[in-house]
């Protein structure tokens, strides 16, 4: 779906459509009960699931297109943090004291909609990629225009050739099926190494961890009442990992991030089993779990969540 939208519309277009899916699911969540329709909360729910997987896709590719290649990787880092910050913020409004009640929820779905609204009125005055108008539209002029307003210079020539270059060696590519790929050595390894990276990227467990946070909390003792401000700390792990990341990644390198991320992981997984299964000799076991969970998450969101 995100293919084609990208190429229509390009990478800005696709974006400023993708807002009104985005105002729409928030209408129905949070009109759905007032209405007395559960189908629009379910309706609401796989609108906002679209949402989301074109901003997944159509936002990075933007940003990359966008960045300088010095800062490439730090910039498109700002994709991850901004997500941390809106997974905090969703557990700040989820507080008693705001909109964590059940007279309030449907206003944290109306909530949705307000960045959406803003990227609605804000970026049509940001320039489309170059890349894209330069090899999709055959718009030298209007990528070079691109060009100055994000770098701020006058003189893109260097830039646009860069792209140029890019796209001649992409051309010159053979497309190949995915059985060819692996029959070739050459690049075998490197598929390997994709799908086993993609794979442990979805499949390491950390929405479980997320599931499971409260229950361990109170499996600590601590007063339900207090648990909501407690796991805020994750929400700030998040954040912070998220932003040594983007500070580290470009001097530190992908590779390096990745595989400490993952091992990081794998060791604060075992712990974590080891003391979720211990927790009852000792009093003081449910806060090492805690402190386990605290550790996958920043381990995540320093390397794996940037894949």
């Amino acid at each position: 779906m995100v293919s084609p939208l990208v190429k229509l519309l390009g990478r800005k277009g696709t974006l400023l459509l993708n807002n009104i899916f985005a105002i729409v699911a928030s209408l129905m969540l949070a009109l759905g009960e007032v209405a007395g329709s559960f189908e629009m909360l379910i309706l609401g729910r796989f609108i906002i699931g679209v949402d989301a997987g074109i901003a997944l896709s159509a936002l990075p590719m933007y940003l990359g297109e966008i960045s300088p290649k010095q800062i490439r990787g730090a910039l498109g880092q700002f994709h991850s943090i901004f997500i941390c910050v809106g997974v905090f913020t969703g557990q700040v409004m989820g507080l008693p004291e705001l909109l964590g009640q059940k007279s309030r929820w449907n206003y944290m779905f109306g909530i949705i909609m307000v960045p959406a609204v803003v990227q609605l009125l804000t970026l049509p005055f940001l320039p489309e990629s170059p890349r894209y108008l330069l090899l999709e539209k055959q718009d030298a002029a209007g990528a070079q225009k691109a060009l100055q307003a994000f770098l701020n210079k006058k003189d893109v020539s260097k830039e646009l050739e860069e792209v140029q270059a890019e796209y001649r060696a992409q051309r010159s590519i053979h497309l190949v099926s995915m059985i060819e790929l692996f029959k070739t050595p050459s690049v075998r390894w490197q598929i390997i190494t994709a799908i086993v990276t993609m794979g442990c990227y979805q499949l390491c467990g950390l929405n479980a961890i997320w599931f499971y946070t409260n229950n361990i909390l109170k499996e600590a003792g601590m007063d339900s009442n207090q648990i909501p401000y407690i796991t805020l700390i994750t929400g700030g792990v998040e954040i912070l990992a998220a932003v040594v990341s983007g500070m580290i990644i470009e001097h530190v390198g992908r590779r390096p991030l990745l595989i400490g991320g993952f091992g990081a992981m794998a060791v604060f997984y075992g712990l974590l089993t080891i003391f979720l299964n211990l927790q009852t000799k000792a009093s003081w076991l449910p806060y090492l779990s805690f402190g386990c969970i605290l550790g996958v998450i920043a381990s995540f969101c320093t390397g794996p969540v940037r894949p």
